[in-house]
């Protein structure tokens, strides 16, 4: 299987840069898989799972927020406001957002609020869900 240069950056550092077999990035319809010699593209990513398998075929699943992944000559740059392995993530701080965010959507001040409601939402899964705890 041929590999492809890939690096994911969150906002505050580097997660990866090196050769890749396959990523799979969180779409609005579902998880995308991009290998090499993907066609060039521009992909929005939501909060969800991103998962990379190495060279060695090894697995390695972080958990992203909102960003987009840009596919150019069999190099592929995602770039998100963050990027978490599942050791990184604090289940007690996780669950505290989420009945947060949950309360302010019940609230309905705004179409804004909502929205950032439901962002945070959903980010808090995302975590949740990785870190293995079911909700």
């Amino acid at each position: 299987m041929d590999s492809f240069a890939l690096k994911v950056i969150g906002f505050s550092r580097v997660f990866y840069e090196g050769e890749a077999l396959q990523v799979q990035v969180p779409l609005q319809d579902g998880l995308v898989g991009i290998m090499a010699h993907h066609e060039n593209a521009v992909l929005g990513i939501v909060p969800g799972t991103l998962r990379l398998q190495q060279p060695d075929g090894e697995w390695q699943t972080a958990v992203v927020d909102a960003g987009f992944a840009r596919i150019s000559d069999n190099t592929v740059s995602v770039l998100v406001e963050e990027v978490l392995r599942p050791e990184e993530i604090d289940e007690e701080r996780e669950r505290r957002a989420l009945a947060e965010a949950q309360e302010q959507l019940r609230q309905r001040r705004s179409v804004l609020e909502c929205q950032h409601a439901e962002a945070a939402i959903l980010r808090s899964l995302a975590r949740l869900h990785i870190k293995g705890v079911n909700q």
